[in-house]
């Protein structure tokens, strides 16, 4: 009996390490592919001119002259190459941001800063030291040093002039807007202000949002759990209601919106042929708004409201309900009354 355990063992062992040396070939052949990808040179012309291309080269890139074929810029670490409303675009060297024309590839303002945005609406957000400030297509700076930059943000904070105005940060964290000349517009007592779109701003503070017009002013107050900006409308939702709401943050567009629906199932007590259980479909839907689940019957009527993280038929008139943020489920009916 030992000898079996033993042959049975090594065995094992032996099928254990052959995994493991299949996993280490495997993961070397990728290493290699991509050190190979790496040391491919990849040339391409400039989406913004035809005078010079673009050579990427072992996670480095160049620009090259397409007329006289020599290298215009010395090696960078890298370039941002997406849309730019501007002259300039921002590049990277010894892990330093600096800024080029797009036209003409050359450098403008050589790299000097720690972190570099487009320039947008005729200023370029720059920092230094932890410092976010704003300088002219010269390199001058024309907004000083004063508002606060950090590498680890819950949202993502661009520093772009839209419409006149700049979300920036202060010392204590909290989200303003300033215009041209570094003035607030809106004092610093947000948690978050979001870039606008068509002129409207998401706002957000103590987990509460709002939105914000063109002219600062509130067109929804800071008092919804969420907003999404859609075409038609504001589509808010606040507890277990949620709501359409008109581009004039008054007019209801829809008064009940939801997030999608599913099919409820529920065993029958019955098996089949082949003793397999025989499971109906429910007369009633389970639906959502954000993360929570509500039910409704087939006409669309709410029975129950969306607070529960997860709703499974018993029957087709109970349900059990669990609760958000606990283990537990409870029984309810089709008409929403707990069953004690």
């Amino acid at each position: 009996m030992k000898k079996k355990l033993l042959v049975v063992w090594r065995i094992l062992v032996a099928a254990g390490m052959t995994c493991i040396l299949l996993a280490g070939v495997a993961l070397a052949y990728r290493y290699m592919k991509y050190q190979e990808r790496c040391k491919r040179r990849y040339t391409y012309t400039s989406p913004y001119s035809d005078s010079y291309s673009i050579e990427r080269y072992k996670q480095t890139i160049r620009l090259k002259s397409i007329k006289t074929g020599k290298y215009i810029t010395p090696v960078f670490e890298d370039m941002y190459e997406g849309t730019v409303r501007d002259t300039l675009t921002v590049f990277m060297q010894k892990n330093l941001r600096g800024y080029l024309n797009v036209y003409t590839g050359k450098i403008v303002i050589p790299a000097q800063f720690d972190r570099a945005w487009i320039f947008s609406e005729g200023l370029g957000a720059v920092v230094k030291n932890g410092k976010v400030g704003f300088i002219d297509h010269h390199g001058e700076l024309l907004i000083p040093y004063r508002f606060t930059f950090r590498k680890q943000w819950t949202e993502r904070v661009d520093f772009l002039f839209m419409g006149g105005f700049c979300t920036v940060i202060d010392s204590t964290g909290k989200h303003g807007l300033i215009d041209k000349t570094g003035t607030w517009v809106v004092a610093p007592q947000y948690d978050y202000i979001n870039n606008p779109v068509n002129g409207l701003r998401i706002v957000r503070n103590d987990g509460k949002y709002g939105v914000m017009d063109e002219s600062l002013q509130f067109r929804l107050p800071v008092e919804y759990d969420w907003i999404i900006l859609e075409q038609k409308g504001f589509l808010v939702r606040n507890g277990a209601e949620q709501q359409l709401l008109d581009l004039d943050g008054k007019t209801v567009l829809q008064p009940f919106v939801h997030n999608g629906t599913s099919v409820l199932r529920y065993n029958s007590g019955q098996v089949n042929g082949a003793g397999e259980d025989i499971y109906f479909t429910s007369d009633y839907l389970a639906f959502k708004i954000g993360d929570k689940t509500g039910l409704m019957n087939r006409n669309g009527k709410v029975v129950v409201p969306a607070i529960y993280e997860n709703i499974l038929a018993i029957t087709n008139d109970l349900f059990s309900c669990r609760i958000a943020s606990e283990r537990f489920y409870i029984t309810v009916n089709n008409k929403g009354e707990v069953i004690q």
